[in-house]
């Protein structure tokens, strides 16, 4: 009789212990095996009959995550490099098509022990399988608005299988956005390490997604110039910035920050509001030495201009940026506006992702 009530005793601490699935309430994808009609699909995909806008992922923006669980507890990763494309074919998402290429070296978890164990052949075995790609076979419209299933195929750890799961698309001229949760049973792709005989891994892993692309065109700006008369607008900021922690020593020089008319009372009066369309920043960044204790502001090191246009650079907040190397118009330095200026700005969502404040 003792022996059977330390045994209930032992499996109610047991069933305390447990941690809730986090897959449980989540949709399912369906997987199933990949076919030669799947790769004949997956071949196609672009080719659909319309007009086509290539947009690609902006890696500041977008994100590749999942929640895998045991019997007593979860841990929360993802993938910080990977890169993909969406075809959107006339605005349509239906007529659309999506490809994806993950480099799972890039993993990440919430603890540095985990994610050395998962890089091992126990798991994703990167050393031998350093790629994960998706490329869609088809988009379908589900029951409600901007809601549908998109199904293709998956090739991970080796294995390559057609999936289905649900997913929600957003869609303007100047971005698409992609929004999908769901469950896949990580054993389809080969991934069968069952875990400690006492906690054991479960099957069902969540996937997160959250995709932002821009048109590729967007990402550079050459229509962009140094206005001649930025001098004549307000100095918004001035500092001295004389070494960086990425000791690249692009950003050390003397900046002297200008605004026009137009964003100057949004500048004065702070908030939380964006900017003006129209608004337009320059940052006149000079060289510098130091003369007898004091510092001495030299030649144009670079020029650096920001643009509000809401409408025609969504994908980067709103904003234009460029810069010229030595102040010289002829020489454009920035080739992609989202990964060379707009992911450093991301921090100053808050303030239009400027950074400069107002000095009275």
């Amino acid at each position: 009789m003792k022996i059977c009530e330390t045994a209930l005793v032992g499996l109610a601490l047991l069933a305390l212990a447990s941690c809730d699935d986090p897959a449980k309430d989540k949709a399912k994808a369906i997987t199933t095996e990949a076919t030669a009609s799947t790769a004949q699909a997956a071949s196609a995909v672009g080719k659909a009959a319309g007009t086509a806008v290539r947009y690609d992922f902006d890696s500041a923006t977008s994100k590749v995550e999942w929640v895998g669980s045991k019997v007593t507890g979860k841990h929360d990763g993802g993938f910080k490099q990977f890169k993909g494309t969406v075809s959107m074919v006339d605005g349509a998402p239906e007529k659309s098509s999506v490809t994806v290429d993950i480099d799972t070296d890039s993993l990440f978890a919430d603890q540095d022990k985990l994610v050395g164990h998962l890089k091992t052949a126990d798991f994703f075995d990167v050393a031998k399988f350093p790629k994960a790609t998706f490329t869609s076979t088809e988009v379908k419209k589900n029951d409600k608005p901007q809601d549908y299933i998109v199904t293709g195929s998956l090739s991970l750890h080796g294995v390559t299988k057609s999936i289905s799961f649900p997913a929600t698309i957003r869609t303007n001229p100047s971005a698409v956005d992609v929004a999908a949760e769901f469950a896949i049973n990580r054993k389809d792709f080969g991934l069968a390490y069952a875990g400690k005989a006492d906690d054991l891994i479960r099957d069902d892993v969540v996937i997160k997604l959250t995709l932002h692309a821009s048109p590729k065109a967007e990402r550079k700006t050459p229509e962009l110039k140094i206005p001649a008369d930025y001098h004549s607008g307000y100095l918004a900021n001035s500092m001295l910035v004389t070494k960086e922690p990425n000791k690249t020593g692009l950003k050390t020089g003397v900046h002297l920050v200008y605004i026009n008319p137009i964003g100057f009372d949004r500048l004065k009066n702070g908030g939380s509001t964006p900017y003006p369309d129209g608004t337009v920043f320059v940052d006149d960044v000079r060289q510098f030495s130091v003369d007898d204790g004091a510092y001495q502001q030299g030649a144009h090191k670079f020029i650096t201009v920001m643009v509000k246009d809401s409408n025609k650079y969504g994908s980067t907040g709103g904003w234009g940026f460029q810069a010229w190397l030595g102040g010289d118009p002829t020489k454009p330095i920035v080739d992609d506006s989202v990964t060379q200026c707009f992911t450093c700005h991301v921090p100053n969502k808050s303030n239009d992702y400027v950074f400069s404040t107002y000095l009275d």
